[in-house]
């Protein structure tokens, strides 16, 4: 039977669609992640306005229509309830040597509970495509905040309530580093990288509040460069790099591209990456010699403290593996434990293997969701899961040189988890119910092609 296209008003469209009831409850939670650039100046009382927003927002998720089909539907649900375990495996690793330290134990359970809410309020939120296209503006919109904070605090433009500054990375004594509203230049590297990736991938029509216009995206572009002249971070400059060129190699084999080229660019890229090992094992030294000194005597002294913190922190591991660093050990080394500037390394020592197979089940859980659906890959599908892969990499590639697991950092895991649902939500043609009402039209199809 042919099928048949019915005509909607946009009104009608609005209404009908499950957009209609989403829409207003989906403006809290973009306020939230705007929040988050601001944490450390939004105290009301005690908690941060983001604090305080994260305990709101689940109750309000209740209010949200589930993602519409059935494959979505499954997919959010056993997203959430494999991530829900995932999480309390990891947690309880944190936690079993602290039972008999009520103090230490409630600062801890604290820390948990707030990072458990910052990563699954993006599960609960995102559960269409009109509201990850906004929250890809969002994130956009922060790495501004961060570039822009970074070079007024660096020239002295503003003085923020919680400076941090270092001497200069780039010779010039009058610009020192800063890092702007951000606690973490981790967290900047990662919202530069998708950023990056976001303003290359995208048109037009795939942002929202017009940030896809070519000046506009000139002038975001023209704010990173310069904010990257006021954090002077090594992170965030390679962190970017690397989401940019992973976006670029995933979308070079996901081209029209033959099995045996496919085949030689694979091996290729195997053995380039061999080649590399061999030259890190070889020159290893020589190397993290060289790195150091880019930046000049204060990136020198950075990284040769890092390295002795990492040979210190791999001792405290080799002797108690497998929860992690006992009590009485703690109170020894708790602030290399607390401070270490490499996630795994940190993961290990707070909570052993135990929280770090949790932490790969999540990370797994992520990259499950970004792998093919066994169905025709619409444009739109092979651009989101290119952009998201990539951030994906910088979660794990930027978390190398700081501690990861920050507000931020499990928000950003959360979008990316959201896509092993939101994967069903694309059709063959990239153009769905979202699309059509963000741009005043709606049609209702009938017939084989919905059947």
């Amino acid at each position: 039977m042919k099928s048949e296209t019915l005509q909607w008003q946009p009104q009608q469209a609005l209404h009908q669609s499950p957009l209609g009831g989403n829409r207003l409850l989906l403006w809290p939670f973009l306020l939230w992640l705007l929040s988050v650039a601001f944490t450390r100046y939004s105290l009301v009382g005690t908690l941060a306005l983001d604090n305080l927003l994260s305990m709101l927002l689940p109750f309000l998720a209740l209010f949200l229509r589930p993602p519409e089909g059935v494959e979505a539907l499954r997919g959010w649900i056993v997203c959430l309830i494999w991530s829900g375990v995932c999480y309390l495996i990891f947690a309880t690793g944190w936690t079993l040597h602290f039972l008999n330290a009520p103090d230490l134990l409630r600062q801890r359970l604290f820390v948990l509970v707030r990072d458990l809410l910052y990563f699954f309020v993006p599960l609960l939120y995102l559960r269409n495509r009109h509201a990850f296209r906004q929250v890809k503006g969002v994130l956009i919109l922060l790495a501004v905040v961060a570039a822009l904070s970074a070079l007024l605090a660096a020239l002295g433009w503003v003085h923020l309530p919680a400076e941090r500054f270092e001497s200069s990375r780039i010779g010039l004594e009058w610009l020192p580093k800063a890092i702007g509203l951000f606690s973490s230049y981790g967290d900047v590297a990662m919202l530069y990288g998708v950023t990056a990736v976001l303003l290359v991938s995208h048109d037009r029509a795939a942002l929202p509040w017009q940030l896809g216009r070519p000046l506009v995206k000139l002038g975001i572009w023209l704010v990173l460069l310069l904010g990257l002249i006021g954090n002077q971070s090594r992170n965030v400059l390679l962190t970017t790099l690397m989401a940019l060129t992973i976006y670029g190699v995933i979308r070079i084999f996901e081209g029209n591209m033959q099995s045996r080229s496919r085949q030689l660019w694979l091996g290729l890229t195997l053995a380039a990456a061999l080649l590399l090992a061999g030259l890190l094992v070889a020159f290893g030294q020589e190397a993290v010699s060289g790195i150091s000194h880019l930046g000049g005597k204060g990136a020198a002294t950075t990284v040769s403290d890092r390295t002795q913190s990492y040979r210190q922190a791999i001792t405290l591991i080799v002797r108690e593996p497998w929860l992690g660093i006992s009590l009485d050990t703690y109170q020894q080394w708790g602030q290399l434990a607390e401070w270490m500037h490499n996630m795994w390394l940190k993961i290990m020592l707070n909570g052993g293997f135990m929280s770090l197979l949790a932490m790969l089940g999540l990370l797994w859980g992520a990259l499950r969701g970004l792998l093919n659906t066994r169905r025709k890959l619409s444009t739109e599908f092979r651009r989101d899961r290119a952009v998201l892969a990539s951030l994906l990499c910088s979660l794990v590639f930027a978390a190398e040189f700081y501690g990861g697991m920050t507000q931020v950092w499990w928000i950003l895991l959360g979008v990316v988890c959201s896509f092993g649902w939101l994967r069903w939500q694309y059709d063959q043609g990239g153009n769905t119910g979202v699309n059509a009402v963000d741009t005043g039209e709606f049609e209702a199809v009938t017939g084989e092609r919905n059947g």
